[in-house]
């Protein structure tokens, strides 16, 4: 849970820049968009845990503007479909931040959608605050400005293991003159790494 370290910080500041002089009597509601059932619900649910321990120290400390702030939780069943209806669902609960990131592929799909509310509801804009999906393409071509990311990319994540692993293994390499294998899982993020991995500077191009 270190990467939660200033999580509080990271859930309210892009709410202070929206309601900045603006007078907002309501109470902030948060609302945990994850993975909550499931084969891929252990991700979610640690995502879930941070979550309400942060909201916990914020109401510890007089919560928002005096008043506690409100944590709603959606299980999105483990695919886009079932984010796309339960963001529905959060928005007409008067949810004002988004939190998700065990996928990406979701995180694609929340990301669009706040957009799309966005444009269309002006003066009831959310945010969605992104802790963990990993797509580049969330800060690329499908990045907007209600979109926050408190987490790295794929390509960071490899550079921080290519780092880590030149200190652990020095002497060890030069031992090798073989093709490295890296493996991984082979939906997005597996080929998202494979593709950092290659090409990151001084990275092997002869990855498998």
């Amino acid at each position: 849970m270190n990467s939660f370290r200033h999580f509080g910080h990271a859930l309210l500041f892009p709410f202070m820049c929206l309601t900045c002089g603006i007078a907002t009597a309501a109470p902030v509601k948060i609302g945990v968009l994850e993975t909550l059932s499931g084969p891929q619900a252990s991700s979610g649910q640690a995502y879930r845990t941070a979550v309400r321990y942060e909201v916990d120290r914020i109401n510890a400390a007089g919560g928002w503007n005096g008043e506690p702030v409100q944590l709603v939780e959606y299980d999105n069943q483990g695919g886009p479909a079932g984010a796309a209806d339960k963001l529905k669902a959060a928005i007409a609960d008067g949810v004002q931040i988004i939190v998700q990131g065990a996928s990406s592929a979701i995180g694609g799909q929340i990301t669009e959608d706040v957009r799309k509310h966005n444009l269309r509801n002006p003066g009831k804009e959310i945010v969605y605050i992104n802790v963990g999906a990993e797509a580049m393409e969330l800060t690329g071509e499908k990045c907007n400005f209600y979109h926050f990311r408190f987490g790295g990319n794929g390509g960071q994540d490899q550079s921080a293991r290519r780092g880590n692993e030149a200190g652990e293994c020095a002497g060890i390499a030069s031992l090798f003159d073989e093709p490295e294998l890296l493996l991984g899982p082979g939906h997005g993020k597996g080929h998202r790494r494979q593709r950092g991995r290659r090409w990151l500077p001084g990275g092997r191009k002869d990855t498998a």
